[in-house]
């Protein structure tokens, strides 16, 4: 959980890492399969990493909340 600015920075950073880490191991896998068994472990860290961005910021809810905007 996040509490403070300095810890949001700390998070940012970390997923800011962890995308550059998935971005390896696409570059590097030797086959789909293997990139899939290796990013799954890092997509689930940079969801939850985010998930606790967005609750800092209280926008957790917007992502569900239907849009009142017309098309």
């Amino acid at each position: 959980m996040i509490k403070n600015h300095q810890q949001f920075l700390v998070s940012l950073e970390q997923v800011q890492e962890l995308e550059l880490a998935l971005d390896s191991v696409k570059r590097d896998a030797a086959s789909p399969t293997a990139f899939h068994i290796q990013a799954v472990s890092i997509h689930k860290e940079i969801c939850r990493i985010r998930h606790e961005i967005d609750a800092y910021l209280g926008v957790v809810d917007l992502h569900s909340a239907p849009s009142n905007q017309q098309k």
